[in-house]
C-alpha cells in the first residue's frame, strides 16, 4: 500500500447527480488487493471495530482513475453490490467516497479462491 498526498480536497461532478461526490480527506490511498467480488462492506474508523458506512459513493473507474461514474452505494450496515453486468474484466479498479474520510482507490483482482472484500474508510486528517 502506498499514499499518495494531495493538497485540496477532492470533489468530483457525477452526470446525473444533483451534488458532487466529496471526500473531505487530504489524502489518497491506494491499494491492491484480491477478492472474490467487487461487491462488498465499507467501514470506517481507525480502530478494529467493524461498523458499516452508509451512504459511500462506490465509484467504478478507468486504470488510472481519471474516468469514473458511480455503480452503487452503501445501504445502512455499510454492504453494497455491484449490478451483475457492471463487472465484465479481472481486473476492477474502485474508487470509496465518503464526507469526512480520505478517498479511497482499489485495484482489485478478481479471484474466485479471495476473501469477500472489504474496505476501511480512515477519517480525514
Amino acid at each position: 500500500m502506498f499514499r499518495v498526498l494531495s493538497r485540496y480536497v477532492i470533489a468530483m461532478a457525477l452526470a446525473g447527480l444533483s451534488e458532487p461526490i466529496v471526500a473531505q480527506g487530504n489524502e489518497i490511498i491506494q491499494e491492491n488487493v484480491k477478492a472474490r467480488s467487487a461487491s462488498g462492506m465499507v467501514y470506517g474508523g481507525r480502530s478494529d471495530r467493524k461498523d458499516g458506512l452508509k451512504d459511500v459513493s462506490v465509484l467504478q473507474c478507468d486504470s488510472k482513475f481519471l474516468s469514473c461514474s458511480e455503480v452503487a452505494r452503501t445501504d445502512a450496515y455499510g454492504r453494497y453490490v455491484l449490478a451483475k453486468g457492471a463487472v465484465r474484466q479481472t481486473t476492477v479498479y474502485l474508487k470509496y467516497l465518503s464526507l469526512g474520510f480520505d478517498e479511497v482507490e482499489l485495484t482489485v483482482k478478481l479471484s474466485m479462491w479471495a476473501h469477500k472484500l472489504r474496505v476501511r474508510l480512515v477519517p480525514g486528517t
